[in-house]
């Protein structure tokens, strides 16, 4: 099967520009300006982008957590990304007690098999960071196929920073990164229990108990964590101004912090948490939308 793409918008890594595209089964052969080329089908597309399938490095497909399951599966999931120009996904592999970093991506695998439509991939979740699970780092970089691992600063299942500097050591050894939920757990669970005791239990104190104060000290403290081992680590959902003026100053010293955000935290803010008859509660996540002043919707 082969298709020629014509007269489009060609976007690529390093500029755009107006050329047909030329593709035989799963490959690109040819860009150029009026190829004469026979093809199979002729897409006419004069005045509409051609971009390269996108790569989503963070989903949650079929995804057990506190009691329940993410909303879309590998099936559901991936027809949606592929509706969207995404041809890949890397979806994370949460790790049960006692499971092996191989035995939780073959688990996860077998979930996935025979209903994803596009490609996939995994970050194995580190949640029982056994002595064995951190020798393990280097075979899941070199071996397995799946080089970065997620880890939480909060939740019940979050890692100590000894813990976080020895993955740090180990991915600057043998390749691969860590990617890191930072939320400071203390400073939360205060919170929560004053909120508690004075019954604010409402969506609303669910924002103000994850402070961004409590982002940004997670986000200085791997930092440092990072400095100290010359390893490199991803902020993932990155959600306040402040946090990313901490990620700033590191990579301003030529330390290796990098960050994602999300598209909520760049277009809403925490008052919808307001919303009448409890329908705050679908915007609670974490970290939290942010107010207007403290977001990141006007960066």
């Amino acid at each position: 099967m082969s298709v020629l793409i014509k007269g489009g918008l060609v976007v690529t890594a390093t500029g755009s520009y107006t050329a047909d595209v030329y593709v035989e089964g799963d490959r690109i052969k040819q860009i150029g300006a009026n190829l004469e080329v026979e093809a199979d089908e002729v897409v006419e597309a004069a005045g509409k982008y051609v971009l390269p399938g996108a790569i989503d490095p963070h989903t949650h497909l079929a995804m057990p957590f506190m009691g329940t399951y993410s909303q879309d599966d590998f099936e559901t999931g991936t027809i949606a990304a592929a509706c969207g120009g995404v041809t890949s996904v890397v979806d994370f592999d949460l790790q049960a007690k006692g499971e092996s970093l191989l035995e939780a991506i073959e688990r996860k695998k077998g979930i996935a098999l025979g209903k994803a439509v596009i490609d996939f991939s995994f970050h194995p979740a580190i949640l029982d960071p056994r002595p064995e699970i951190i020798d393990e780092v280097k075979k899941a970089a070199q071996e397995y196929g799946t080089p970065s691992f997620k880890i939480f600063m909060f939740y019940d299942f979050r890692v100590d920073d000894y813990t976080m500097i020895r993955l740090l050591e180990e991915t600057r050894k043998h390749g691969g990164l860590v990617q890191v939920h930072a939320e400071n757990f203390h400073m939360i669970q205060r919170m929560n229990e004053i909120f508690e005791k004075e019954g604010n239990l409402s969506p609303w104190y669910h924002a103000k108990a994850h402070a961004v104060i409590a982002e940004e000290e997670a986000i200085d403290r791997a930092g440092k964590m990072v400095e100290m081992t010359g390893s490199r680590i991803y902020i993932v959902h990155l959600s306040s101004r402040e946090g990313l003026w901490k990620v700033r100053r590191f990579r301003d010293r030529n330390i290796d912090v990098y960050a994602e955000t999300c598209p909520q935290y760049l277009t809403l803010n925490e008052e919808r948490y307001k919303e009448p008859d409890w329908n705050g509660a679908k915007y609670v996540m974490s970290p939290p939308l942010r107010s207007q002043d403290l977001s990141l919707i006007h960066i």
